[in-house]
């Protein structure tokens, strides 16, 4: 469906918020430079935002958490992700199914430690089917 500028028309299922990712590697480390929105639209989540890395020398594996709606069991539910990082080591995020997390990975489809992400800025999107 597309609508015109300045259209009125409402789009069922239509929804736009805010939400905060979080640090679920267990490390308890806290992002700076939040800033992360959602838009559901039936029943597609698109969800996108930056934040900043604290300093860690935490080896924990990068696991990002908080996502709006939970992605679903099913391995196609992981949808599309990407992410841009100025440490230049980031290449995707892998949603987990079932779970309202992701895991940073690189080109190798290696996970990426907390402590390789210290003080990068990561810019990133996700689509993904709620049903």
């Amino acid at each position: 469906m597309f609508l015109m500028p300045g259209s009125r028309a409402k789009v069922r299922g239509f929804r736009t918020g805010l939400w905060v990712p979080t640090d679920a590697s267990g490390a308890a480390l806290v992002f700076t430079g939040v800033s992360a929105s959602y838009t559901r639209m039936g029943n597609m989540i698109f969800a996108y935002g930056q934040l900043t890395y604290p300093a860690t020398v935490n080896a924990s594996n990068a696991i990002m958490g908080g996502f709006p709606v939970p992605f679903i069991a099913a391995n196609y539910g992981r949808g599309i992700a990407s992410a841009y990082s100025n440490a230049g080591a980031l290449a995707k995020l892998l949603p987990t199914p079932g779970t309202s997390t992701a895991l940073l990975i690189n080109n190798a489809n290696a996970q990426i430690t907390n402590a390789t992400l210290t003080g990068a800025t990561l810019i990133f999107s996700v689509a993904y089917p709620v049903s």
